[in-house]
C-alpha cells in the first residue's frame, strides 16, 4: 500500500485458520483502494508470512453522511488469493469466516 493507505490501517494480522493476511482499513482508505482499482496481485505474492490470501476490509457503518435509516452491511471487503492461484474473489466464504468473527469482536 502507498503511504496514504498505510496511515489508515486499523488492524493488520494473520488469520490462524486459513493463513490469510487481514488488513482492516478506514472507510476512506478502503474507498481509495475501492472496488474499481486494480491491485498488483503479483506484488502480493512477494509478501511473506501468509499461506493463501489477503483480505482488505473496512467498516460498513453510515459514517459517510448517507441516510442512517438505510441498512448498511457490517463491512466491505475484497479477497486476493495469489498464493492459491486466485487473483480476486469478491465473494469468498472462507474470507467471511474470518471477517464475521473479527467484526463481531469489534462491534
Amino acid at each position: 500500500f502507498d503511504d496514504s493507505v498505510a496511515d489508515n490501517i486499523i488492524y493488520l494480522g494473520i488469520d490462524e485458520d486459513y493463513g490469510d493476511i487481514l488488513v482492516h482499513l478506514t472507510r476512506k482508505a478502503f474507498q481509495e483502494v475501492g472496488y474499481d482499482k486494480d491491485i498488483d496481485v503479483n506484488a502480493l505474492t512477494q509478501w511473506d508470512g501468509y499461506s493463501r490470501g489477503v483480505i482488505i476490509c473496512c467498516n460498513g457503518e453510515n459514517s459517510d453522511g448517507s441516510n442512517e435509516d438505510e441498512p448498511m452491511p457490517d463491512f466491505f471487503s475484497r479477497f486476493f488469493g495469489p498464493k492459491a492461484g486466485i487473483d480476486e474473489d469478491p465473494v469468498t466464504g472462507s474470507a467471511h469466516c474470518t471477517l464475521a468473527p473479527y467484526f463481531g469482536t469489534i462491534a
